[in-house]
Formats: C-alpha cells, structure tokens, sequence
C-alpha cells in the first residue's frame, strides 16, 4: 500500500502540474491574442518570421545557461527536423485561420488534436485503440463540425486552414512520441522554434515583407515571452503530475481565449458553437480516461504474469 508520505507528495505534484499547465494554457492564449492584434498590420510571414526569431532568441539563451548546445546536432534527428516542419505547417494554417476567426471557436476546435493523434496512432505506429476510443473520435469530430457548421455561411477558406492545423498538430505530436529520451526538451523546442523563423521567412517571399516599428513590437515581442513561457509550464505540468491528473486542465485554454475574445473583440460564442465545444472537450477527456483504464490493466496483467513466472 502507498504510504501517506508518497500520497502527499503525489498530491502535491499534480496540484503543481495543474496550476502550471492552466498557467501555461493561459500563457499561449495571451500570445495567440496579440498575435491576432499584430495581424491587423502585418501578414502571417512576418508575424512568424519576428515572433520566431524572438522566440529562438530566448529559448537560445536558456539553452546556452543549461550547457545543452553542445549537443546541438540532435536538432538534425529526423524526429526533430519533422517534427519542426510539421508546427512550421500548422503554424502557418493556424495563423491564417487566428486572424480570421473567432479565437474561442479555433482553440475549441484545435483541442481535438489529441483525438486525431490517437487515430494516427493507431494507423501508423500500430498502437492499440478499442471501439470506445475510436467512437470518441468519431464524436470529437463531430464536435468540430458543429463548430464549423460546414453548410452555413461561417465555413469559408479560413475554416479548412484550421482543420488543416489541427492535422500537421496532430503529426507534429506523433514526430514528439518518436523523439529520442535522450535529446533535451528545450533543444526540440529550439528547433521548432529556428524552424518557424524560417518558414516564415519564406512565406515572406510571397506575402512581401511591410515596415513595422513600436506598434507592431508591443505585441510580439510579449506574444514572444508568453509563448516560450506557455511551453516551459506545459513541460514543468506533465513533469510534476500523473499525465491523467493534469491533462483535462489543457481545455482550461478554451476559458482563457473565450474571455480574451470577449474582453478585447466583444466576441461570444454562440449556444451552437458552446455545444460543439462541449462534445470536444468530453470526448478528450473520455480518451484519456480510457488510456489511464488501459494503462493500469496493462500494470496489472504484468504484475500477475511476473508473479506466474
């Protein structure tokens, strides 16, 4: 039986990673909204080109303090590199969709990425899924749809790049499931990161590049701290707590961009929009009730099987 000492101490760490991973969904959201701002001045290259480069700046100067550039090439691992391509992807996809949308409505919808990466789970890397899971992703989805209300006048162009996002998203986290133990975090970051400032650079190519000053620099260079800040407490929560525990805090991020919407644009969403978010958020949470019920039988068998042997 757990001692109380042990129970303390694991209760004391999912309160911590509960605390950092609603602070770190509270972080992103700050970042995604004056992303929005910045995009009233500037295209989608530059915004990642600037933010990016900011980004890299400070994730550069943690790493060079923990000694881990010396370890640099591990950024050119095929892990790494895809998984740096495929947020350049869903960057650019989001982005687009960011300025164009309400920001509730996206953030609902992007939080169906960890049902897809399920899905793609189960097709690429042969990991098992049941029928329940794969009925959860088959609602989550369904969820998303009555977001987009694909037969209404809000689907438009803007609404297939955000279900475009939330598939690289979702390929971006299988490549993470892939990375080596081994590399360092914040190297995986850093390359992401050197990745978005040069995706961005690109799109600037043919979007053109547009003088900016203090105007622009008052929202990406907080959008900049926010974002580095937001995946520093996303990787202290998963650390400190039981992945179970603190994982359905992640939806405390459709809170934080609902009020930010509402604060800074007067936007609302609708009891249509509320309800398809509902049915995203249940089957997220319904999924990783599942993989913890899966995770302890699969304790358990090995427990008796070593016990036989």
């Amino acid at each position: 039986m757990t001692s109380e000492p042990v129970e303390s101490a694991l209760a004391a760490g999912n309160l911590r990673g509960i605390a950092c991973l609603s602070a770190g969904m509270l972080s992103l959201s700050m970042s995604d909204i004056l992303v929005k701002l910045a995009g009233a001045t500037l295209p989608v290259g530059e915004i990642m080109m600037l933010r990016g480069f900011l980004a890299s700046l400070l994730i550069g100067t943690i790493c060079f303090s923990m000694g881990v550039l010396k370890n640099a090439d591990q950024m050119l691992q095929w892990q790494v590199s895809g998984r740096a391509l495929a947020n350049t992807v869903a960057s650019v996809c989001y982005m687009t969709a960011l300025l164009q949308m309400p920001i509730a409505n996206l953030s609902a919808m992007m939080q169906v990425s960890p049902l897809l990466l399920t899905a793609l789970a189960a097709v690429l890397l042969r990991e098992d899924v049941g029928w329940r899971r794969w009925l959860a992703i088959g609602v989550g989805f369904a969820g998303v749809l009555i977001i987009l209300r694909p037969t209404g006048s809000g689907f438009n162009t803007y609404s297939l790049f955000a279900l475009a996002a939330i598939f690289f998203v979702s390929f971006r986290d299988l490549f993470t499931k892939v990375v080596k133990v081994e590399t360092p975090s914040i190297l995986v970051t850093l390359a992401t990161a050197l990745a978005v400032t040069i995706g961005g650079g690109i799109l600037c190519l043919f979007q053109g590049f547009l003088p900016f000053g203090l105007a622009e620099l008052r929202f990406l260079v907080p959008s900049a701290i926010f974002l580095v800040a937001g995946y520093q407490l996303v990787i202290i929560a998963f650390r400190s707590g039981e992945l179970a525990v603190v994982s359905p805090f992640r939806f405390s991020l459709i809170i934080w961009a609902t009020l930010g919407g509402w604060l800074v644009w007067g936007e609302f969403p609708d009891s249509v929009t509320l309800a398809g978010a509902s049915l995203v958020v249940a089957m997220g949470i319904y999924t990783l009730h599942r993989e913890r019920v899966r995770s302890t039988h699969a304790r358990l068998l090995a427990a008796d099987t070593k016990r036989e042997i």
